[in-house]
């Protein structure tokens, strides 16, 4: 497990910010069209580092729909 978790840290830092930002809004579209989305008005959420995919698309939808964000 701890292998692998380094091998993953190791290949996000290679990541460009583009890559990440498409990763990021591709989640966002298949979240926002999930179940989980639809019927709940509470999400929590994280502010990306070192790499991470990015919630701020998710964050942006979640507010425009008038839902709860909490991180």
């Amino acid at each position: 497990k701890i292998i692998l978790r380094q091998e993953i840290l190791q290949r996000r830092k290679f990541l460009t910010t583009t890559q990440i930002n498409d990763a990021s809004k591709k989640i966002c579209d298949h979240f926002c069209q999930s179940n989980y989305f639809l019927n709940y008005n509470n999400f929590a959420c994280y502010i990306a580092v070192r790499g991470e995919i990015d919630p701020q698309f998710i964050m942006q939808v979640i507010w425009q729909a008038k839902k709860q964000c909490f991180l």
